[in-house]
């Protein structure tokens, strides 16, 4: 029988189960140690929590699934296949840079973060929110390509010169953010009446 949700959150609090994870306590995860690894339920990712060192610096990782987990998620330089973030909920001191997201999975996430010149294929974004705060929290130079945002809601975002190419808009709403430069090629369901009480700059059919 799988595990519920709270079983999986549960497990962080016993100290063998931490004992027995293949991570470094006080330094950050080597490549190896990124491949194909159940991390379900984790708290405080990269914060203070048990892996509070953990980010994905300069690595391919394959496989590591976080899901029903929370904390800051960084992603640096980095070729990430498979990763599955369902129902993560994101710190706002998450960012990403300059990596790829191969299929990653962030349904019904909570997205609060920055990624800049990253490319995302393949990813899912069902179901997701987007938490924005004062600051510009959101997407620069991103390309996304084959992507499904169906049925996400994301508020107080900041997209600048992305792409999207392929995508899924399907219900989709974006509210209260700023969109200046969005491209966009052979993307079902897009409309502009998506993007709700936005500042709407450069939004651009290149098909």
């Amino acid at each position: 029988m799988a595990a519920s949700k709270r079983e999986l959150k549960q497990r962080w609090k016993h100290d063998d189960f931490v004992a027995a994870l293949a991570f470094p306590k006080n330094d950050v995860p080597q490549q190896t140690q990124l491949q194909n690894v159940d991390l379900r339920g984790v708290p405080k990712l990269g914060l203070d929590g048990p892996l509070g060192w953990f980010k994905f610096h300069e690595v391919e990782s394959r496989g590591l699934d976080l899901s029903f987990g929370d904390g800051a998620l960084i992603a640096h330089n980095s070729h990430i296949v498979d990763l599955i973030c369902r129902e993560f909920q994101f710190d706002q001191a998450s960012s990403f840079y300059k990596s790829t997201f191969l299929r990653a999975d962030f349904a019904k996430s909570r997205l609060r973060l920055n990624a800049t010149d990253c490319e995302f294929i393949e990813c899912i974004f069902d179901a997701s929110t987007f938490a924005g705060g004062l600051n510009e929290y959101g997407f620069r130079r991103c390309s996304f390509r084959n992507c499904s945002f169906s049925s996400a809601n994301w508020q107080r975002t900041y997209l600048r010169a992305c792409q999207f190419m392929g995508c899924d808009f399907t219900d989709m709403i974006i509210s209260d953010s700023i969109i200046a430069g969005f491209k966009y090629a052979s993307c079902t369901r897009f409309k502009v009446q998506m993007f709700v009480h936005c500042d709407v700059g450069g939004v651009e059919n290149v098909t």
